[in-house]
């Protein structure tokens, strides 16, 4: 069976110990996989977003995580 990928911040311990027992409770192969907040790369290193476009289209900025 394939791992479930669980996309969870370093940061969230108890977050991803919940997950993880749940998963188990019901058999589930889950591996996690460090996920990063968007504010915390440098705008020069951000890929794949036009901010302009997307407050033009949304009426706003992006969230962390869009």
């Amino acid at each position: 069976m394939l791992p479930t990928l669980v996309m969870i911040r370093p940061v969230s311990k108890e977050r991803w110990a919940r997950i993880n027992a749940s998963a188990k409770d019901t058999g589930l192969a889950v591996q996690r996989v460090a996920a990063v907040d968007r504010v915390e790369i440098p705008a020069e290193l951000r890929h794949g977003l036009d901010a302009k476009k997307f407050h033009h289209s949304n009426g706003r900025e992006d969230l962390a995580g869009e």
